[in-house]
């Protein structure tokens, strides 16, 4: 098997872990709890979160970095929260209207850097 191959079978295996809820990063599947997401160099695990519209949803942010983060949702007024290092914090939030947001850390340059993620909103 080529090396190509190996590591595509490596990936697709590692998604398949982290939508049954094994391994670290991936998706989440809709969430019926609270969605724990931890930050950690200038990552979010997982990056990619799937909720449904109309669903109360509460985010557990846990920084394990030595600088502070944020969670934000780009286009949704009034839905973030802030956690300084070290630190934890939860936000509740609901959205009603299907479709792709991008979530993404608004301290200094973090977002340039990579630490951004989706959140699907399904109907």
């Amino acid at each position: 098997m080529s090396r190509k191959w190996m590591w595509i079978g490596v990936v697709l295996l590692t998604g398949l872990l982290a939508a049954c809820g094994g391994g670290g990063g991936g998706s989440q599947a809709p969430a019926e709890g609270p969605i724990r997401i931890v930050t950690q160099n200038i990552r979010f695990n997982p990056n990619a979160l799937t909720i449904k519209a109309g669903q109360k949803v509460t985010v557990e942010l846990v920084n394990k970095d030595g600088v502070p983060h944020t969670f934000q949702i780009e286009g949704v007024e009034g839905v973030g929260v802030g956690v300084p290092p070290g630190g934890e914090a939860t936000l509740e939030f609901t959205i009603d209207q299907p479709g792709t947001y991008t979530i993404f850390c608004g301290v200094d340059n973090h977002r340039a850097q990579g630490m951004v993620g989706t959140l699907t909103v399904q109907p």
